[in-house]
């Protein structure tokens, strides 16, 4: 399913009516001129002079799944970002957000099929690092009421019965007679403790927060995930694009991503920005040419 059909970014000439360095204000100007030039605290004007400088006015989006592939500081996070904030899709991660980022989404516009669906959102890296602290700080705590399991579990073994005072703590004393030790941690901890690794907890995030029928934006949601579970996540992402109603834009260099079925895939290290197969990717003939080279090692 796609929802989002395009989107077009603000393009050269808008810019240079924004900026407008070296002249008067044309009368079309996006913001008045001694606003700019009152301004003087900024050393940029962040998100502009990005995408004019790569020839990128607009992505289409024919694929359920668009790939946004570039080197740091390509400006695939920054489309993200501007993407996510036009369409006001749901986040929880902060990002950099500058004071002539409103003005650049008023210059954007975009195409879609119908509504964008109710729980669509945009996922960052720090949205699953956040999540893998917080299952972290579940389990510290879940230790340390082992250890204070452990402690009332002997302490009670070791109390005789003719010592107890009434038929509640006999009961008890019987009950946890019949039980090991681990049996009775069990009973006595929390049910939903997730005893994973950092890369479990990551793709359990992705699994607990993409749902069917929804747009999703991730960004290098590689992050975190070992070679085994980003082909895991490949696998589900494929999925729920082909057979339960998503559309999915993402930024990423990971070879296993970037290699899905199906894919567009924008080259932001290029100028202008292309569409390329994946084996075009430098980083994956980055890969082919060192397996290539330890082929016989193999």
């Amino acid at each position: 399913m796609i929802y989002l059909k395009s989107f077009k970014f603000i393009t050269d000439e808008e810019e240079t009516n924004f900026i407008f360095p070296n002249n008067d204000p044309p009368p079309d100007a996006l913001i008045p001129w001694q606003w700019m030039v009152n301004m003087t605290c900024y050393s940029s004007f962040y998100p502009f002079n990005i995408f004019p400088q790569k020839k990128l006015e607009c992505f289409c989006f024919d694929e359920p799944v668009t790939i946004l592939y570039g080197s740091n500081g390509s400006g695939k996070t920054t489309a993200l970002n501007i993407i996510a904030e036009k369409l006001h899709l749901g986040r929880t991660a902060l990002y950099n957000k500058s004071p002539f980022f409103e003005p650049y989404l008023d210059a954007c516009s975009f195409r879609k099929e119908g509504n964008i669906p109710h729980g669509s959102m945009m996922i960052a890296s720090d949205d699953v690092f956040n999540y893998m602290l917080n299952v972290r700080a579940v389990n510290q705590e879940v230790d340390f009421n082992r250890s204070k399991l452990f402690e009332e579990y002997n302490e009670i073994r070791r109390t005789p019965k003719r010592t107890l005072c009434n038929m509640e703590d006999f009961d008890r004393s019987m009950t946890v007679c019949k039980l090991t030790k681990s049996k009775f941690v069990k009973q006595n901890l929390m049910n939903n403790v997730r005893e994973l690794s950092n890369g479990e907890s990551a793709l359990q995030y992705f699994y607990e927060k993409i749902q069917q029928n929804a747009l999703y934006l991730l960004d290098e949601p590689e992050n975190s995930l070992s070679p085994e579970r980003q082909i895991m996540l490949a696998k589900y992402i494929e999925e729920c694009a082909w057979a339960c109603g998503c559309q999915f834009i993402i930024a990423t260099h990971s070879p296993f991503l970037v290699s899905m079925k199906r894919t567009r895939i924008y080259n932001l290290d290029e100028c202008p920005v292309t569409i390329r197969k994946w084996t075009e990717l430098e980083n994956i003939r980055c890969y082919w040419n060192l397996f290539k080279e330890h082929e016989a090692e193999f």
